[in-house]
């Protein structure tokens, strides 16, 4: 599996995924959000403000996941919006 997310100034690096591995919200919060979207956020907008939208993909919307991200980033869309 791989990820990635882009917007309209650049797109993240794509993250592979081992063939076999879950992605629960541990994962996903652990080795895609902390580990390469919140430092290539930093470095991408800086002090601008931006917002992180998520889908309904299980492990995003994994209420553990969307208190990662309220946490950490300034502005979010939920899954559920």
């Amino acid at each position: 599996m791989v990820w990635g997310r882009i917007c309209a100034s650049g797109k993240t690096p794509l993250v592979f995924v081992d063939e076999g591995v879950k992605i629960s919200h541990k994962v996903f919060s652990r080795d895609i959000l902390e580990a390469v979207v919140l430092p290539w956020a930093k470095k991408h907008f800086g002090n601008a403000n931006w917002t992180f939208q998520q889908d309904s993909t299980p492990a995003h919307k994994a209420k553990k996941a969307q208190d990662w991200c309220k946490a950490h980033f300034s502005d979010m869309i939920s899954s559920a919006e």
